[in-house]
């Protein structure tokens, strides 16, 4: 059973001198990525949606992973891989994750 979350807001710092940002998960863990992970958010928040309400997309693969589905988005470099709750998250984060990408522009 996971711990209930004591942080509601994520949270930016930096990883070898790049910035991140922090999603809470819960007291002790966070889900973190970069600048170039958020910009691909961000272009896929739609299929992020979809994959929450259908396991479905329009543009990203969803795999299965351990008999759980996977969305996985590729944008710019490695692909980017998470499941359903990391994809709840992200959607409850959306306006921090957007203005996390704004500091690249």
């Amino acid at each position: 059973m996971a711990k209930k979350s004591t942080k509601t807001t994520a949270t930016v710092s930096t990883y070898k001198d790049r910035p991140v940002i922090s999603l809470p998960i819960d007291a002790d863990t966070s889900f973190s990525f970069g600048l170039a992970k958020a910009k691909a958010v961000i272009s896929n928040m739609s299929d992020i949606v979809l994959f929450i309400q259908a396991k479905k997309t329009t543009k990203a693969t969803v795999k299965t992973y351990k008999k759980s589905p996977v969305l996985t988005l590729a944008k710019e470099g490695r692909p980017f891989s998470f499941g359903v709750k990391k994809a709840q998250l992200i959607v409850n984060h959306a306006s921090e994750v957007i203005a996390f990408a704004a500091t690249a522009e």
